[in-house]
């Protein structure tokens, strides 16, 4: 299956510091594989932040690592 990604969600990962940019990539389309999701929207990405947070019991922000 080849997987895709919406204009929508392409927008939301452009709003990601460059080195998470990777990292949530392949949480995403790991997820979309194993969901039999052929489109990655915002919504997958929304529930890939969700099942991480969950995992790590906290809400997670990539600005608690920003050096600015």
């Amino acid at each position: 299956m080849t997987l895709q990604w919406s204009d929508a969600a392409k927008e939301r990962l452009k709003r990601l510091p460059s080195f998470a940019r990777g990292m949530v990539v392949k949480g995403a389309e790991r997820y979309a594989a194993e969901q039999g999701i052929s489109v990655v929207t915002p919504e997958v990405l929304q529930a890939v932040r969700e099942r991480a947070e969950a995992r790590f019991g906290r809400t997670f922000k990539f600005t608690e690592f920003s050096r600015e």
